[in-house]
């Protein structure tokens, strides 16, 4: 009863505010362009610089991981903290620009070219920053620009609309809209499957005082079946993906522990099958963690979205509505054991440092009664 007034009052919402948006939009049309978007840059700067000094308490959150780990699920249940500001993806076309070679159009006019290897840590730190402080002057355009921030990023709707109605005219039109709920939101967060090292999180923690990194790790065999699931032909190659995967895993997790010895109260590392199998409970530790209070209403979505029955199985990115517990052993139904014994081979490393179990047999594989999570070395880095 309680998960159908929740769908109810969804869908009443989300009606209102669609109307809403287009009274908003129609009567508050924004047109400047960029020059007079983007103030200079030692204005710009100092602009920024007050807003991290501002004695308005605002939470920063930085959610890193890789595809296919649950971050999607994570960052939808942030953003839905009250008075909240939620950047999904914000990355993704600055990192595709720079290794490509491609120049990078920033809104305030300046053009650049990177060296991948060389420039990735620092282009991407700065704009990760630039985000956080609502300075979208210094933004790439096409990230701006990005579906991913008008499809997910759900209290964003206004800007969102705005891009729609503009989609062959300049966003700085739409950007007004963006910064203003930058400037009030009390949570400012960002999701990012993007990062080229970890090396990034060093300079934003120097950068951004109490902000907050949940590093996302899922099970590499259950990670590798649901990456296999979108592309069969991945199996073919599985030794070296699992060991391509497990080592990049390792060598982040040790950094993530030299971090923590100097940022305990900062730096936190999620499984995703903890979250999975106990929601609430995680969630709660989350939310603590983060500094803010973990409500009814986030209760309710938590329940509704990790124990439905509707599984959005067309969409890549979509938040699922399904039985998390399920969800997070699925995989061991249908993987085959000959493939499972290769990525343990591959990952033993990673196994001891989060404590994932070694499968030792088939009947262990399918017997989804059996926990593959123990407790390890890493337990006061663990939420």
């Amino acid at each position: 009863m309680a998960l159908r007034l929740v769908s109810i009052f969804t869908l009443i919402v989300t009606v209102g505010l669609g109307a809403m948006f287009t009274l908003i939009y129609s009567t508050h049309t924004f047109k400047k362009d960029p020059i007079e978007l983007c103030p200079s840059e030692p204005s710009q700067s100092v602009r920024a610089l007050s807003m991290l000094n501002s004695k308005r308490k605002i939470s920063y959150v930085l959610v890193v991981t890789h595809p296919r780990s649950g971050s999607t699920l994570t960052g939808d249940i942030i953003q839905k903290y009250e008075n909240s500001f939620y950047a999904f993806e914000p990355l993704r076309f600055a990192a595709e620009s720079m290794q490509l070679g491609q120049t990078v159009i920033y809104l305030n006019g300046t053009k650049r070219n990177y060296n991948y290897t060389r420039d990735a840590v620092w282009v991407e730190a700065d704009l990760v920053y630039r985000w956080f402080t609502c300075d979208f002057c210094r933004i790439n355009i096409k990230d701006l620009k990005s579906k991913f921030i008008q499809s997910y990023s759900t209290n964003l709707q206004a800007y969102a609309y705005c891009l729609k109605r503009n989609k062959y005219g300049s966003v700085s039109q739409c950007v007004p809209y963006l910064q203003r709920t930058c400037e009030k939101a009390r949570v400012r967060a960002i999701k990012t499957v993007r990062l080229f090292s970890l090396e990034t999180i060093s300079i934003l923690l120097k950068r951004i005082p109490h902000l907050k990194i949940v590093y996302l790790v899922r099970d590499p065999r259950g990670r590798l079946a649901s990456q296999a699931a979108l592309d069969p032909t991945e199996w073919n190659i599985v030794k070296d993906q699992s060991r391509t995967m497990c080592t990049q895993l390792h060598e982040e997790i040790r950094y993530l522990t030299e971090i923590w010895k100097l940022y305990s109260e900062q730096v936190k590392i999620l499984m995703y099958e903890r979250f999975a199998i106990f929601p609430i409970e995680t969630s709660k530790r989350l939310f603590s963690f983060l500094g803010l209070d973990f409500d009814k209403y986030l209760q309710v979505f938590v329940r509704s979205v990790t124990s439905g029955s509707v599984d959005n199985a067309g969409c890549y990115w979509c938040t699922k509505k399904t039985n998390s517990q399920k969800t997070a052993v699925n995989w061991r139904k249908s993987i085959k054991y000959d493939y499972v014994k290769i990525i343990d081979d591959q990952c033993s490393d990673v196994y001891h440092q989060l404590g994932y179990i070694n499968i030792k047999n088939e009947d262990h594989l399918r017997n989804t009664s059996n926990s593959l999570v123990s407790e390890r070395n890493l337990t006061c880095l663990l939420l």
